[in-house]
């Protein structure tokens, strides 16, 4: 048997690994350009500030927990037709209605709808916002940012309007 019809198929081996690390990093790539990182906004700011003020924002809910008491009392959440109420009381049972609320409504795995709502009316310590109509069914974290007398409660929910299920975290 002579050298020449001796056939070694290890070069080619080792060109198709080359083209396939090449495609694999390639795909890789694309796809982390189709499903970008979603940065986290934990108390409403960006994870950099969350971590470097946890320290004051956890005594601003100490003092405010100490005040307050806040509820959320909305019955449903729904797509189409759905109204955000919270009641906040002073500790003693009082109506307070001198509180600034802010809502924001997210999807849990992005932020393109979220939605933004402010300046409620205000009844005997019910903060009331305007109807919402929500663009997708399914998940939504609500997280709402109250303020009262130099102290800031961060009162996160999560809750899906296919089965009404509310749990605050």
């Amino acid at each position: 048997m002579n050298k020449s019809s001796k056939k070694t198929f290890w070069p080619y081996a080792i060109g198709i690994s080359i083209v396939s690390v090449v495609f694999a990093c390639a795909y890789t790539i694309y796809f982390a350009l189709q499903h970008p990182v979603e940065l986290s906004d934990v108390y409403n700011r960006n994870y950099h500030d969350a971590d470097r003020d946890v320290n004051k924002i956890l005594m601003s809910e100490i003092a405010f927990n100490k005040l307050y008491d806040v509820k959320y009392k909305t019955q449903s959440f729904k797509k189409d037709n759905t109204v955000l109420i919270y009641k906040i009381t002073t500790k003693d049972g009082r109506s307070f209605n001198d509180a600034n609320l802010e809502v924001k409504l997210t999807r849990p795995d992005n932020d393109k709808n979220d939605i933004i709502l402010a300046k409620p009316t205000v009844e005997n310590g019910i903060y009331t916002f305007k109807r919402v109509e929500l663009p997708l069914e399914g998940r939504w974290d609500i997280s709402a940012v109250i303020s009262a007398n130099k102290a800031t409660l961060h009162y996160f929910l999560k809750v899906d309007t296919r089965n009404n299920k509310i749990k605050r975290f």
